[in-house]
């Protein structure tokens, strides 16, 4: 079985060569002990080995966001990547795909693939049967580059350039690929790297905006994906907090992206948008840049597809534009 799996700081992404997929928070915990609430608790525990664990959004309120750069030493990544591949339905081998971000390839994709080659669990999701899960190949692959692979990976009739932004949590990678009739897909390493912000910066705002004019603690989990928040019997709507957090941000990344590769800027066909901010910081960079920017369908599954389609290679039509419709 072929498996791909985006562990995002901010939610895990997983597609299977069977077109199964799976979403969650990438959030994960030991069981808290001190309360047994018997059924009710099993239906949000997940057993990896005989010890159980919260997942996902049960974990919101207990566990903290993976932060650390050395995926390969990472236990819970590696946790959560057995989790999703559970998630998609795998028992026995499986060859997997996962990712990180361009500034950490070089030096982590080593460590992470070692790490995973052969790591083996039992995981029993929550009301499930216990699936034996062993992953027996591993491909590693740099993020923004995996996301051009599925999008921008058909052959062209005419040549053209295009910069992909993916805007994570933490991170927003930036690759410029270079496409030529009859010649492979060319990303450009000099005019490529990785930004070291993300939409976390949003939720952070927001958190503290709101604590700020409330006079009441608020955390960034509470806010990063609720559309209001009750604070003392009131609810807040966080949208007009969110929009102004999302076009500080852009504004930065635009600032950030004109430094980094200024005059290649006027001389692309376009940015192409994707990771799990793409939506959200699509018009305001539009904007900023005066560049043309392109969303494609399910901006969020974009590194995942690239994963998926790195380890099942599909000869794809040639279209006249990149697969994506304007955002």
């Amino acid at each position: 079985m072929d498996i791909a799996i985006d562990v995002g700081h901010s939610t895990v992404k997983g597609l299977s060569g069977n077109g199964a997929r799976t979403l969650f928070p990438s959030l994960i915990t030991p069981a808290p002990a001190a309360v047994d609430l018997g059924e009710y608790g099993q239906a949000q525990t997940t057993l990896i080995d005989g010890t159980s664990y919260l997942v996902g959004e049960p974990a919101r309120s207990y566990a903290a966001p993976l932060w650390g750069r050395n995926k390969g030493a990472d236990e819970d990544t590696i946790r959560l990547i057995l989790v999703a591949a559970a998630r998609l339905g795998a028992v026995g081998d499986v060859q997997a795909a996962a990712g990180l971000p361009l500034s950490w390839y070089a030096s982590q994709r080593g460590p992470l693939a070692a790490a995973l080659t052969g790591r083996q669990a039992t995981v029993i999701l929550p009301g499930e049967a216990p699936q034996p899960i062993r992953i027996s190949a591993v491909r590693v692959l740099p993020q923004g580059v995996a996301a051009a692979i599925a999008v921008l990976g058909h052959p062209v009739t005419e040549s053209d350039a295009w910069l992909v932004v993916d805007v994570g949590y933490r991170t927003t990678d930036h690759v410029m690929i270079s496409r030529a009739p009859g010649k492979a897909m060319a990303p450009d390493l000099a005019a490529s790297g990785t930004i070291e912000i993300g939409m976390s910066v949003v939720a952070r705002t927001v958190a503290a905006q709101v604590e700020k004019v409330r006079g009441v603690p608020v955390t960034s989990s509470e806010v990063e994906m609720a559309a209001g928040l009750m604070i003392r019997g009131q609810k807040i709507d966080l949208t007009a907090y969110r929009h102004r957090a999302a076009a500080d941000l852009a504004d930065r990344l635009a600032r950030e992206l004109q430094q980094r590769l200024g005059v290649r800027l006027d001389r692309i066909d376009g940015i192409l948008l994707v990771g799990g901010g793409a939506l959200a910081l699509a018009d305001a960079l539009r904007t900023r840049l005066g560049v043309p920017v392109q969303v494609p369908p399910e901006p969020q599954w974009g590194n995942a597809s690239g994963f998926l389609t790195a380890l099942q290679p599909v000869p794809m039509v040639p279209p006249a534009t990149p697969s994506a419709t304007r955002g």
